[in-house]
Formats: structure tokens, sequence, C-alpha cells
């Protein structure tokens, strides 16, 4: 049996606050170039230069960059439920943003280690 959780100051919940702002931003800078290179690769006239085409697996290795950095992102948007909450409170949801950090995080750095 787990302690009940302290509440927040205000100082951290503002850090929590500017956490998930952050990862806000992120999500909403990789969604808009994921759209447009979905854009560019579907709408974009054949032979032109700023299509875009899978021409080797740099390309590859990017999207999955991107796919987990979104996934991070994900991940930091659930710190909004702690703000709201002003603890934290161990449950599904802390195990379940625990997860979704933790293979955010590791696959972002070996999609880093490939891309170097």
């Amino acid at each position: 049996m787990s302690l009940p959780a302290s509440p927040f100051t205000f100082g951290e919940r503002v850090g929590l606050v500017l956490l998930a702002e952050a990862s806000g931003i992120s999500a909403c800078a990789i969604i808009g170039l994921l759209s447009y290179i979905a854009y560019s690769a579907v709408c974009i006239t054949r032979g032109s230069s700023r299509r875009w085409r899978l021409g080797g697996p740099a390309e590859v290795y990017f999207l999955n960059q991107l796919g987990w950095d979104l996934v991070q992102a994900a991940g930091g948007l659930m710190n909004i439920k702690w703000v709201v909450d002003a603890s934290v409170q161990p449950g599904a949801f802390c195990s379940a943003q625990g997860a979704v950090k933790q293979m955010s995080d590791t696959g972002s750095a070996l999609s880093t280690l490939v891309c170097c």
C-alpha cells in the first residue's frame, strides 16, 4: 500500500505546465511536418524537385525518428493529468505514461543513433 502523494506546489505545477506546452508545440510541429510529407508524396506532380519520395534508407530513418518523437510528445502531454490532480497518483495511468515515455525515449535514442 502506498502513501497518498502530497499536493504539488505552485512552482511544480507551473513546471509541469511548461513541459506539457513544450510537448504540445513539438506534437504540432511533427504533425505539420508529417502532413506536408504526406501531401508532397500524394499531391505534388511526379518529377517535381519538391516531391517527397523514399530514395534510400535515410528517409525511412527520418520518418522513424519523427514517429518516435511524436510518441514522446504524447507522453509529455500526459502530464496534464498530474497538473489537474495536483499530485501523481500511482495506478494504471501512471504505469501507462511510464511505459510510453520509456518506449519513446529508447526508440528516439536508437533512431538518432542509426541516423548518425
